[in-house]
C-alpha cells in the first residue's frame, strides 16, 4: 500500500520541487564587480591610459562572466520547469489549475531565458570592444576610451529612483485667503416676484435730518474699506536676492604664540565648488565626485590658501595621484586676469576607511601683491595641478575667498 502511494505522487512532488527551484533562481540577484570610474583623459600620460584600457577589458569580462552565469541558470531552471510540466501532464490526478500555472511558469521561465541570452550577447559585444581598446595605440585609445566605457557600464543594472512625496507633503495645506471687507451676497432666489413702489410713511417722512445725514456718512466709510488684501509695495533695497545680508566672520583658530608674539589666524571653511564630469552623471545621482573647501589663514602676515579636495572614488589615487610640492592651484577672475599659488607639501590623500572616499589637503601661499586682486574681484574657475595631470574646475561660491580675506583683515 505504502509502496503504491509512493508511485502516485512521486510525479506530483517531482514538478513541484521543480516549480520550487525555478522560482528561487527567478528571485536570485546577481551581483556585479565594481566598475572604475573614467579618469581625465586630456593630462593622462600614455602610461595610464593604457592601464585604464586594460582593466577596463578586465572589467567588462568579469561583467559577461555574470551575464553567462545567469544565462546558464535560466536555461536549467527552463529545462527543470520543462520536465514537470509534462509530469502535471501526464499525471491524470492533477487539477487544471495546476497544468495551467506550470504552463504559466514555463512561459515566464522562457522568456527569462531568452532575455538572458541576448543580455550574455550583449555583455559579449562590449568585452570584444573593450579587448580591442586594449591593444590599440595611445592616440586611439584617448579617442575610443570615453565610447567602450560607456558601452560597458551600459551593462549594469540602474540603482533604484528614490520615491517621490506626495504633493501635499512638499507644498502642505492649501490656504484659501478670505479678501477683508466683503460680505457675503444670499443666494438670487429663482421666483420673480415685482414690489410695487408704495409712498413714504409718517415715520420715514418725519426722520431727522442728523440720522440722514449719518446714514450718507456710513455709506461713505463703507466705500473707503478696500475690497480686496493690501498688498506691499515692492522695495528693491529690501531685497536680499539683490542686497543679501552680511555673512558673518568666523575664526577656528585665533591664537597668539607666547614666547614670539605671532599671532596665527583663520577662518572657517566653506565649500568652493562641486564637480562631477557629464560622463559619470549617471552613477552620481545622489552625490557629487569632488567636493572643494577653502579657507584662508594669517600668520604673522604670512596667508596661506587651504584647500580640501574630498574625491567619492575608491581609486582617486590611481586616477589623481596626489597634490605634488610646488603643484600649482591657478585662480581666473572674472575679469580674466589670473594668480598662481603654490602648494607647501605634497599629500597623497587619506581614506577614512567606511567609505570610498579620499581626502586631499593642499596648503598654497598667497603672496602680498595678491592680497588686493583676492579683495575686489570675483574668482570664475581654477586649475589644480594633480600628480597625473591637472583639472579645470567651475567656481560656484565666487565670491568666498573676497569675504574670507576682509574677514581676516578686519579682525
Amino acid at each position: 500500500m505504502n509502496h503504491l502511494l509512493i508511485q502516485v505522487f512521486k510525479p506530483i512532488f517531482t514538478a513541484f520541487l521543480a516549480l520550487g527551484l525555478a522560482a528561487g533562481l527567478l528571485a536570485q540577484t546577481p551581483e556585479f564587480p565594481p566598475l572604475d570610474t573614467l579618469p581625465a583623459l586630456d593630462s593622462l600620460p600614455d602610461e595610464l591610459l593604457a592601464d585604464a584600457s586594460i582593466r577596463l577589458a578586465a572589467q567588462a569580462s568579469a561583467i559577461r562572466d555574470v551575464f553567462d552565469r545567469m544565462a546558464g541558470e535560466a536555461v536549467t531552471a527552463q529545462e527543470d520547469q520543462e520536465q514537470a510540466t509534462a509530469l502535471l501532464k501526464a499525471d491524470t490526478l492533477t487539477s487544471a489549475e495546476d497544468r495551467k500555472a506550470a504552463e504559466k511558469k514555463l512561459k515566464q521561465l522562457k522568456s527569462a531565458t531568452k532575455t538572458a541570452q541576448n543580455a550574455l550577447k550583449k555583455a559579449q559585444k562590449a568585452v570584444e570592444a573593450a579587448e580591442k581598446l586594449a591593444g590599440m595605440a595611445p592616440a586611439e585609445q584617448r579617442k575610443n576610451l570615453p565610447k567602450a566605457y560607456k558601452t560597458v557600464a551600459a551593462l549594469l543594472p540602474k540603482p533604484p529612483e528614490p520615491e517621490e512625496a506626495p504633493i501635499s507633503e512638499v507644498i502642505g495645506p492649501v490656504i484659501v485667503a478670505v479678501p477683508t471687507g466683503e460680505e457675503s451676497s444670499p443666494p438670487a432666489t429663482s421666483v420673480d416676484t415685482t414690489v410695487a413702489e408704495l409712498p413714504p410713511t409718517e415715520e420715514q417722512v418725519a426722520e431727522p435730518a442728523e440720522d440722514q445725514a449719518e446714514g450718507r456718512k456710513t455709506k461713505k466709510e463703507k466705500k473707503s474699506v478696500p475690497a480686496g488684501p493690501v498688498f506691499k509695495v515692492y522695495n528693491p533695497a529690501g531685497d536680499v536676492l539683490l542686497n543679501p545680508p552680511p555673512r558673518p566672520c568666523r575664526l577656528t583658530v585665533d591664537t597668539r604664540d607666547e614666547f614670539s608674539g605671532e599671532r596665527r589666524r583663520e577662518v572657517e571653511k566653506e565649500e568652493l565648488f562641486r564637480f562631477t564630469n557629464p560622463s559619470l552623471k549617471s552613477y552620481f545621482q545622489d552625490r557629487d565626485h569632488i567636493r572643494c573647501e577653502a579657507a584662508l589663514s594669517n600668520n604673522n602676515n604670512a596667508f596661506l590658501l587651504n584647500l580640501t579636495f574630498t574625491i567619492q572614488d575608491a581609486n582617486a589615487r590611481r586616477a589623481f595621484g596626489s597634490l605634488p610640492r610646488n603643484g600649482v592651484a591657478l585662480l581666473k577672475y572674472l575679469d580674466g586676469e589670473t594668480i598662481t599659488l603654490y602648494n607647501l607639501r605634497a599629500d597623497e590623500g587619506q581614506s577614512d576607511g567606511k567609505t570610498p572616499a579620499f581626502t586631499f589637503r593642499g596648503q598654497y601661499t598667497v603672496e602680498p601683491g595678491m592680497l588686493k586682486k583676492m579683495q575686489k574681484a570675483l574668482i570664475d574657475k581654477i586649475r589644480i595641478a594633480w600628480a597625473t595631470g591637472y583639472e579645470d574646475y567651475d567656481i560656484q561660491n565666487v565670491d568666498l575667498l573676497q569675504r574670507q580675506l576682509g574677514c581676516l583683515l578686519k579682525s
